[in-house]
């Protein structure tokens, strides 16, 4: 690794490198924060036990820092570590967990941080021993693939079979192959495989990681019925760099991400950040070892962390033994006359039905009601759609739901709109 990283106008250098008065460079120790800007003018700032402080300003933890108008710097939680060189993942807006994010971001992480996410939710949630072979879809530039198939992996001598093509039919080859006994990828991949699975030998699996979007129950009983192994659901951020919430797979719960990783905290608060009543519906903040730190981007990172607590953009309810169970993106959740409707929910019910292979559900401009609720159907092999199927559909979640919750429109298409990691772009189907 270089002794420098040049990120726009300026140096990232690591403490032991030798300091060059010349070169606008962030330099740390233990005495002394040092900032050479891109006119070489110096500036010195002390270092408290607490944090960084400027001026009468204390900073802490994944906080931002402007110094002169020069554009933004972003700390980790410890000013002393001497670890100064950062990895900078740039965050492409098809790509990423949310789907509302339509400019590319960049996010940074420190070389702990990578040591933090396998102590935390590889060591205590996954687990893994030097038996182990892990296998996935997620592309290794990706942190769901970082994580899975390369440092929880390595953290505990394990070994992971590679193949170039991960689709499917490719991944369950691939699986017999090599014997692989750790899954790592989407739940749409899960069901997909689901399809094909009795012409495999699964047999040396023994767990499966589910990231990337929604475990629905109806998947996690499938995939346990087929194989014998209980998924492992999980949520996790680019920004976080990994999973903060899951759990392990004997205490997994159908359609229950899970609690809250061994090393975090999380709540579910409400806009002014008051944590809510158990089993309401809030916004979920987390923190941890691991933090949000966007690149040159002051106003995300404003939203992102208030008061040292990152806001994920998801919308969750906690109940009273500490499961999350997610219920939205903040800007998905569907308001139809007064009532929160959460998309997943009803997803979960229609994915029960046999006659439906895929669906989303998102809310869409309504005069009367405000929105409405719109379920984007693909139906199963063999299927015909018609209005006929369309009207059991919706008598079908009627009867397993609130009836306010049913989706009172019904399109089916042939494919949802989809990331490269397999998460649904719900982006599309509201423009479409």
């Amino acid at each position: 690794m270089a002794d420098k990283i040049l990120i726009g106008n300026k140096w990232y250098v690591s403490a032991t490198s030798a300091r060059n008065e010349r070169s606008p460079q962030v330099l740390k120790n233990d005495e002394t924060f040092v900032m050479f800007d891109h006119f070489g003018d110096l500036q010195v700032h002390g270092v408290g036990d607490e944090g960084l402080y400027h001026e009468d300003t204390r900073y802490l933890a994944y906080q931002e820092l402007t110094i002169d108008g020069v554009r933004p710097l972003f700390l980790g939680s410890s000013i002393k570590d001497n670890n100064s060189l950062l990895i900078i993942e740039l965050m492409n807006p098809d790509l990423t967990h949310g789907d509302s994010v339509q400019v590319a971001k960049g996010t940074v992480h420190f070389h702990r941080d990578i040591l933090a996410v396998a102590d935390t939710y590889g060591r205590y949630v996954v687990r893994p021993d030097r038996r182990d072979i892990f296998i996935g879809s997620p592309p290794l530039a990706f942190t769901y693939g970082l994580g899975g198939l390369v440092l929880f992996p390595m953290r505990a001598g394990a070994s992971t079979a590679l193949i170039e093509q991960a689709a499917p039919p490719q991944l369950l080859a691939g699986i017999q192959a090599w014997g692989a006994t750790v899954t790592i990828t989407s739940p749409t991949a899960y069901r997909a495989m689901l399809k094909q699975i009795r012409e495999f030998d699964v047999s040396t699996l023994r767990k499966g990681v589910s990231a990337g979007e929604t475990l629905p129950a109806a998947t996690f009983s499938a995939w346990l019925g087929a194989t014998g192994v209980r998924l492992m659901d999980g949520i996790g951020s680019t920004e976080m760099l990994h999973v903060f919430i899951g759990c392990r797979a004997e205490q997994a719960r159908p359609g229950a991400t899970g609690r809250v990783v061994p090393g975090f905290r999380a709540m579910v608060v409400d806009e002014q950040g008051h944590e809510v009543p158990v089993s309401s519906v809030g916004r979920l903040a987390v923190i941890g070892p691991t933090g949000c730190r966007y690149l040159d981007d002051l106003d995300n990172q404003r939203r992102y962390v208030q008061r040292g607590w990152n806001l994920t953009g998801d919308a969750y309810v906690v109940d009273e033994e500490g499961y999350f169970w997610y219920q939205a993106r903040t800007d998905d959740m569907i308001i139809s006359s007064g009532y929160n409707i959460s998309g997943p929910e009803v997803e979960n019910v229609l994915m029960t039905d046999p006659a439906v292979a895929e669906c989303a559900v998102i809310g869409v401009p309504d005069a009367e009601r405000g929105q409405l609720v719109k379920a984007f159907v693909v139906p199963a092999p063999g299927v015909v759609p018609s209005d006929h199927l369309a009207r059991r559909l919706q008598d079908f979640v009627k009867s397993q739901l609130a009836p306010y919750k049913y989706p009172r429109a019904i399109e089916f298409i042939d494919t949802l709109p989809r990331t490269e990691t397999g998460k649904v772009q719900r982006f599309k189907l509201r423009t479409s």
